[in-house]
């Protein structure tokens, strides 16, 4: 008896397929990226605080632009508790990419 049933038809290594698929792949998978900004009314100053990675997942990486600190947190907004103002009242997050 004769098996008919065709292998699946996988994409070769390093093809104009394989680079479509590895590609997708990483847009579906890469972390949306966003910034922590302070605002100072008294001075009518911004600055940037932090850069943050978003997993989508729960898995957040924020790191400061001032110093060596890096924070894991589960959502972006976490990262308020490291800072001395209260959102909304001098922090706001901004979105670099659209948040997942």
């Amino acid at each position: 008896m004769n098996d008919s049933t065709p292998e699946p038809c996988l994409p070769v290594f390093r093809s104009e397929q394989w680079d479509a698929q590895v590609n997708q792949m990483v847009h579906r998978m890469a972390p949306t990226r966003f910034s922590v900004v302070g605002h100072d009314p008294a001075t009518e100053d911004s600055a940037i605080l932090a850069w943050g990675l978003d997993y989508g997942n729960g898995e957040v990486i924020v790191d400061s632009v001032r110093d060596n600190r890096r924070w894991y947190v589960t959502s972006p907004e976490d990262v308020f508790k490291y800072f001395p103002r209260a959102p909304g009242n001098g922090l706001e997050i901004i979105w670099i990419d659209n948040p997942t």
